[in-house]
């Protein structure tokens, strides 16, 4: 098992916010415009509710229909603003810690240098 990676009881993990993400992939925006993003995770719960990691993402605006995970979100660097279905804008910077619920609708725009640590369950991909 990967040291970094780990569902292993009473082992602490430490998360290396400025770990290399590989594989970017592309994120659906409004009128086809692209965010390409991935992430590193550094842990997974043993029932794999929880996921643990760092994301990061190039510049531009995805939209969120009915998010299917609570996120706590701590930004590392960059820029997010949020404006949700219902017309109401929120911005966040580096050093700021937020949770995005579970149902949110609307879009997101980021900066070119952002950067998150995220924990979020149920974990996407979950069973």
């Amino acid at each position: 098992m990967d040291k970094n990676r780990t569902s292993a009881p009473h082992m602490l993990v430490a998360l290396d916010h400025a770990v290399a993400i590989d594989g970017l992939h592309p994120l659906p925006g409004p009128d086809g415009a692209v965010v390409q993003g991935g992430a590193h995770s550094f842990y997974r719960s043993a029932d794999g509710q929880i996921d643990v990691g760092v994301w990061q993402g190039s510049a531009g605006r995805v939209s969120i229909t009915a998010y299917p995970s609570d996120e706590l979100w701590h930004i590392v660097s960059g820029h997010v603003d949020f404006v949700s279905e219902a017309g109401e804008a929120q911005s966040f910077g580096a050093g700021d810690c937020f949770v995005l619920p579970k149902g949110y609708s609307g879009t997101v725009e980021f900066s070119d240098d952002f950067r998150k640590v995220y924990a979020m369950s149920p974990a996407l991909g979950a069973a």
